[in-house]
């Protein structure tokens, strides 16, 4: 008898063969292994999903300016199974009212491609729209006292969760008491790391033990608050640590990366958004940047304002902005944050020969408390 497949041999083979369709633009075919139930939290997975459903754009956008309405019906069919709101987006764009003249459909669907490539919302000859906001979203207000928090997925760089605030506590996530909650050897809150600024030191971030949790930087046990610097270890127990990064100098942001296959909320990376104009997150092809992605050709900038208390997410790109189910703009784009829906952003940040560059901002979803004390 065969012994089953282990389920993490299980998800790399099918995150190879969603791959191997794309390569072989076969998007449907990629969807179809990309359902497979080992998949279901697998941040590599949501990012081939998107890929797979810009290249089904792009191919109903090419059945319908050939007047292939049927072909178009069928695909936008497996757009449904997968997003059925994505789909009546779709649908709106691609198959015009009955109603409402008939103009012709290759020059509207070229001009509705180069939007999503360049990120233009109205064509050159439209005023330009530096803000928007999209009205059909709204904001989710954080408990009080609890940090702003939010899930980032970006094309070609995996998911994040991204937090604010002033002091961000790591705990066991049995507990629902920790901001960055790990199932792992911790108490319910076992550390902070918090943001600061001195006019003569600047911003800085630290790090300090809570309660009975034990906290080492580099080696070096913590007895109190010790400063984080660039490259920083951090050790929260014998197997639970992360690195610390401020990659970029003109930015008082960093990045988390949690080590031996933790998670936090899904997510093995962290962006620990610093408030205001200071605090802006660079997603660009440069190494010292948040999140470096080799051939974008313009950057990404993204920050939360106000910096007192944070209500707004503000994407930029040089590019152009828009909003995939939204008002569209081309400076930048407003989104009420945390979000209490998904909202997927398209920019122009790659050659406008190749797909255009996806974001995806998510809420957290509220954790159950899980009774049974901390670990």
């Amino acid at each position: 008898m065969i012994p089953p497949v282990p389920l993490f041999v299980r998800r790399v083979l099918r995150l190879l063969e969603a791959r191997r369709a794309l390569y072989e633009g076969a998007p449907e075919r990629a969807l179809g292994a990309l359902r497979d139930p080992s998949l279901t939290l697998s941040p590599q997975a949501d990012q081939l999903r998107r890929r797979a459903m810009e290249a089904l754009f792009r191919s109903a956008a090419h059945k319908a300016s050939q007047g292939r309405d049927a072909s178009v019906a069928r695909v936008l069919g497996v757009v449904a199974s997968e997003d059925p709101r994505r789909a009546d987006e779709w649908r709106r764009h691609l198959v015009p009212p009955a109603v409402e003249p008939v103009e012709p459909r290759s020059s509207n669907l070229r001009a509705l491609l180069a939007q999503m490539r360049a990120g233009k919302a109205d064509g050159a000859d439209q005023p330009r729209r530096e803000e928007q906001q999209p009205s059909s979203v709204h904001r989710l207000d954080p408990p009080a006292g609890a940090a702003l928090r939010f899930h980032l997925a970006v094309d070609d760089g995996g998911e994040y969760l991204a937090l604010s605030g002033k002091s961000l506590s790591f705990g066991h996530a049995r507990a629902a008491a920790a901001d960055v909650p790990l199932l792992a050897d911790l108490e319910s809150v076992h550390a902070r790391i918090s943001f600061g600024e001195s006019f003569h030191g600047g911003p800085t971030w630290h790090v300090q033990p809570v309660g009975l949790g034990r906290v080492s930087v580099d080696g070096r046990v913590a007895d109190g608050v010790i400063e984080l610097h660039d490259g920083a270890q951090v050790r929260l127990s014998e197997h639970v640590g992360f690195r610390f990064w401020r990659p970029d100098p003109a930015s008082a942001s960093a990045r988390v990366e949690l080590l031996k296959g933790l998670e936090a909320e899904g997510a093995t990376r962290l962006l620990l958004f610093a408030p205001g104009s200071a605090g802006r997150v660079r997603i660009g092809p440069k190494t010292n940047r948040h999140v470096p992605i080799a051939g974008v050709e313009q950057e990404i900038e993204l920050s939360l304002e106000p910096a007192d208390e944070p209500t707004e997410l503000i994407v930029r790109c040089g590019g152009g902005v828009r909003l995939i189910d939204g008002p569209t703009g081309l400076g930048e784009v407003r989104l009420p944050c945390p979000p209490d829906r998904r909202i997927d952003v398209v920019l122009g940040a790659r050659p406008s020969s190749q797909a255009p560059f996806g974001l995806a901002i998510t809420p957290v979803e509220d954790r159950p408390t899980i009774h049974g004390g901390s670990a």
